[in-house]
């Protein structure tokens, strides 16, 4: 009979850090050509309009507006009436590392902050 060898808890974590590490130098581009490049994508008539797609799956659950779905809900709850209820969105991860999402959410906060400083006219709404 064979016996197995426990699995390192952090192997996963290992794997993902060394797939990711990159042997590329780092690019750095200025604030200024950022913001030209923004600003020239804004005004590029060429730019295709955002179109909604009926047969996207995720626009079954988008299709109720967020105050009629509060409306339903809260009158199907048992805690409906008390004045501190809130409908909250939440979102339900199973296996994922989520040191990675940690990292996600950082990321995007400081890079909020960053456009925020240099006046770029760009938001990320990171969730709690």
């Amino acid at each position: 009979m064979q016996l197995r060898k426990p699995i390192d808890r952090d192997t996963i974590s290992q794997l993902s850090q060394e797939s990711s590490d990159s042997r590329e130098p780092p690019v750095f581009i200025a604030a200024g050509d950022i913001r030209r490049r923004l600003s020239e994508s804004l005004h590029d008539s060429r730019r295709a309009a955002f179109t909604h797609d009926p047969e996207d799956p995720s626009a079954a659950a988008l299709k109720e507006p967020w105050q009629e779905k509060e409306r339903r809900v809260r009158e199907s709850s048992p805690y409906g009436h008390m004045v501190s209820w809130r409908l909250l969105s939440v979102i339900v991860k199973c296996g994922d590392d989520l040191r990675q999402e940690l990292l996600a959410s950082q990321l995007l906060t400081m890079l909020q902050r960053i456009w925020e400083t240099e006046r770029i006219h760009l938001w990320v709404r990171p969730y709690k």
